[in-house]
Parts: C-alpha cells; sequence; structure tokens
C-alpha cells in the first residue's frame, strides 16, 4: 500500500533506518515480558527504551527526558512488567481492553512525575511520551506525535487530548477501515541487513498511516 511505502521513505531495505528502532525496542520487551525489570535485565532494558525514544525525539525541546539520564526510566521498566498482557491487545481488542489501556497510561504517568519544589524542578511527562512508549514496548496504541495529531485533527476525526479521547478515536476508525489496517507481514531488512519478515499489527499500520499521512500535509 502506498502508505507504508511512504512511511519507509526508500528505506525499507536500509539496516540503519530508524524505524528499526522500534523493532528493536518492542522485539526486546516481548522476548523480556514479566522479567525486563530484574536485576540482570534492568541495564539492557533501560538503555533498549532510552535508545528507542530518543530515536524518535524525545529528548528534544522541553520534554520530560530533558536533562534526564536512561536510568529515570527505571520505574517505567518496572510498571511495563506488570502489564504484558498488553502485548496481545490490538484495535479489536478495544472495546474490551480499553480499561486496561488506562490503566497502564495512568502508571507510566505517576511514575514518570516528579513533584519538585517548582514547576521549573517538576516533571510532569506528557500524553505523546507516555504513548511513545506504550507504542514501542507494547504496540498497543499509536504514539500520538505531531504528525499523527495533525492528520486526525485537520480531517477532523475525533479527538486525541487525552488517553480516553485517543482510545475511542482509534476504536472508531478502525471500524471503519478494517481493510486498510488488517494485520499483515511486511518484507524489510533487519539491523543485521539480513531479510527480516516484520508482523504489523492494525496499532502499528494505525501509526505508520496517520503519521505519513500527517507528514506530508
Amino acid at each position: 500500500m502506498d502508505y507504508i511505502n511512504d512511511y519507509f521513505d526508500g528505506h525499507r531495505n536500509d539496516p540503519n533506518a530508524r524505524f528499526l528502532s522500534f523493532d528493536i525496542c518492542h522485539n526486546y520487551f516481548l522476548s523480556h515480558k514479566g522479567v525486563a525489570s530484574r536485576p540482570k535485565n534492568i541495564n539492557e532494558s533501560v538503555m533498549t527504551l532510552w535508545g528507542y525514544l530518543s530515536s524518535w525525539g524525545m529528548l528534544r525541546g522541553r520534554g520530560a527526558l530533558k536533562n534526564k539520564n536512561p536510568y529515570y526510566l527505571k520505574g517505567t521498566i518496572e510498571v511495563i512488567d506488570k502489564y504484558g498482557d498488553l502485548f496481545d491487545v490490538d484495535l479489536t481488542d478495544y472495546p474490551k481492553k480499553s480499561g486496561l489501556l488506562v490503566k497502564c497510561y495512568d502508571d507510566l504517568e505517576s511514575c514518570m512525575t516528579i513533584e519538585g519544589t517548582t514547576k521549573k524542578d517538576s516533571t510532569i511527562p506528557s500524553l505523546l511520551l507516555i504513548t511513545k512508549t506504550m507504542f514501542g514496548v507494547f504496540s498497543c496504541i499509536p504514539a500520538i506525535d505531531v504528525n499523527v495529531g495533525k492528520y486526525f485533527n485537520e480531517n477532523k476525526i475525533g479527538s486525541l487530548r487525552t488517553i480516553h479521547n485517543a482510545i475511542e478515536t482509534f476504536g472508531s476508525f478502525y471500524e471503519s477501515h478494517k481493510d486498510l489496517l488488517k494485520p499483515r507481514l511486511i518484507a524489510t531488512t533487519d539491523w543485521n541487513g539480513l531479510p527480516y519478515e516484520r508482523r504489523f499489527n492494525s496499532v502499528r499500520l494505525l501509526d505508520m498511516y496517520a503519521y505519513s499521512k500527517g507528514q506530508s500535509k
């Protein structure tokens, strides 16, 4: 499909392409389901998530990760270990799993928040950072970045202002675009330059679609 080609932007078989940061992160946490925060894994876990988030711009600007080191994410890894069921959640599951998505979001928001004596000393994670984390780890909700938001806002498709709004909007969009977002296998190259067949669930495809369409406007 055109939007898939647009997303890869000619780098489908580039072992150094940025989009592979998602696969490195997601595959790592899937293979360490429930044990990522154990002492023997925590170093690799925080660095894997930190690498993915930095690759996708989360260290820029005034975000929560500014002036932090990777171990700021230690509590995040501990929360991730509690939500292994989210690895199996796709858009088709939203009617039954919305509560689980919200609970994970709230727990991540809580553990990422640092209350300082002043606003300058406080760390408040954004909707973008939390959904970017949930996307890269579980692939259970699209990351609500500028391009995804632009696509939905300019086409007047629901609201992405809160996690509750986003779940409703993404779920509704899926119901009317099931063929477009049907999970599929896509042949690419991995980070070692070897053939790599990747399974894209509906969440991943929606993220790609909205990101590509928003970026092109």
